[in-house]
């Protein structure tokens, strides 16, 4: 959804990235591991930019009922 969205108004996906990459969000639950799964983030999911940010900005911390949980990394 966000893919399609950046195109019709990419300014909202770059306040998402800025917002990831400054760690404002306590906790991140994906549905799937950040690591990897290029096509399906880029193409389906939360897009290229965004599942980037999370990458450079958070740190995988454990699984909880099923989903990934990243918590601010390093320079936080």
């Amino acid at each position: 959804m966000l893919p399609r969205l950046a195109r019709l108004q990419p300014a909202v996906i770059s306040d998402l990235v800025r917002r990831v990459e400054d760690r404002e969000f306590d906790v991140v639950a994906l549905t799937r591991a950040a690591e990897g799964n290029d096509e399906w983030w880029r193409d389906y999911h939360l897009g290229q930019p965004v599942i980037s940010a999370l990458r450079r900005s958070y740190r995988f911390d454990g699984q909880a009922d099923g989903y990934y949980v990243y918590v601010p990394g390093p320079g936080s």
